[in-house]
């Protein structure tokens, strides 16, 4: 089965998030075995610092076609229509060089969906979309821009969200038959913490508003624990913000910002660590909360779209968006009931929910149930 990966772009040293869900997606499937090739149609701005125009590399021995030309901010119509071009032109690289795929993995449908629906009315190509777009879970979108994405999702051999929430919300707004399949965590890669005594929390996202970072910070300074710490990983447009916001009450010194960290750094904060929290306004999954419970760590999250999911009583606290008062309460229930969470049990829930073998064994099972579906 040869399996081509949809992409908005490929992480790099300077944009290493950039596409990492899809290439999460793509390595764990070529350590099972599939034989998989992403193709990157990258259209932003000429201020994201990068080479332009076509290139073919690889990438831990599974081909990469990449297309930059710098687009920027566009209506949807015009960059999908780019897209394709792009797509049409490096495809031919993509047959020379590779093959034809049995199936295409689209990621994001306003950013690649289009494409997918193109190139199987074109070259017969069944295609799949994992949906993980935040906006789409908002749904603030005029008419036509929802309707453009019903035509993708309709047209698509299967649709996938990535969380159970967020697959009510599509199914409801959009009409479209969503299943949920995870996002991949490399479990692996993060080793069981030791049990850390100190009253230590960690969070981990962009310095946006909707990650909730104001919220958290206002919570945590409703602890009036003088030996708690708060570490924030990230960064972002919010970040001299949050800043003024801790030093305004008091927190400057136990409110550290790490500024952006690769995750290769976690394992080390997640170790002198109690717990994860995250005050997100809206997410469609949460993958650092997987990571921490990988670590053993319990999690705090919201309702907002994503954890409500995944975080059950055995590994965590939820709490309504928005509620500082409810999020500093469940924050000291957490340093109150440290002995509560049994960080080898967190672990292997996350293990048997999220790891590669768990979720690739979901995605072959859905494409050769697509393989099987006369195009």
């Amino acid at each position: 089965m040869k399996v081509l990966i949809l992409s908005r772009g490929m992480p790099s040293e300077k944009y290493p998030m950039h596409g990492i869900f899809e290439f999460d997606q793509a390595r764990a499937l070529k350590k099972q075995g599939v034989d998989v090739a992403a193709c990157c149609l990258d259209i932003r701005s000429v201020r994201r610092t990068r080479k332009f125009g076509i290139e073919v590399t690889e990438l831990e021995g599974m081909p990469v076609f990449k297309y930059d030309i710098p687009i920027g901010r566009a209506p949807q119509s015009m960059s999908n229509f780019v897209r394709w071009c792009m797509f049409m032109h490096i495809y031919k690289k993509v047959l020379k060089a590779w093959d034809k795929p049995d199936i295409i993995h689209a990621h994001f449908g306003r950013a690649t969906g289009y494409v997918a629906m193109k190139a199987k009315e074109k070259y017969g190509i069944p295609y799949v979309l994992t949906e993980h777009d935040s906006t789409v879970h908002k749904g603030n979108f005029s008419k036509g821009k929802t309707e453009a994405l019903k035509k993708i999702y309709k047209n698509a051999n299967a649709n996938i969200a990535v969380s159970a929430p967020f697959e009510k919300v599509l199914n409801n707004r959009y009409a479209s038959n969503f299943e949920y399949i995870p996002n991949i965590v490399d479990t692996s890669a993060i080793q069981l913490s030791r049990q850390c005594s100190k009253n230590n929390f960690v969070s981990i996202g962009s310095l946006k508003k909707g990650k909730g970072f104001d919220v958290l910070i206002k919570a945590f300074a409703q602890l009036h624990d003088k030996n708690a710490m708060l570490k924030i990983i990230g960064a972002g447009e919010e970040g001299n913000a949050l800043k003024t916001l801790t030093n305004s009450l008091g927190l400057s010194l136990q409110v550290e910002f790490c500024g952006f960290l690769p995750r290769s750094k976690f394992q080390n904060i997640f170790d002198n660590s109690l717990c994860f929290v995250l005050a997100s306004r809206s997410e469609t999954f949460g993958l650092v909360f997987i990571e921490a419970m990988a670590a053993g760590l319990p999690v705090i999250g919201t309702r907002c779209g994503g954890p409500e999911g995944f975080v059950t009583d055995d590994v965590g606290i939820l709490v309504d968006v928005d509620d500082v008062d409810a999020l500093a309460a469940a924050m000291k229930k957490m340093i109150e009931d440290k002995d509560k969470y049994d960080s080898e049990k967190v672990r292997k829930y996350a293990i048997d929910n999220f790891s590669p073998t768990v979720v690739v064994q979901k995605l072959l099972a859905l494409y050769e149930r697509v393989l099987k579906i006369p195009i």
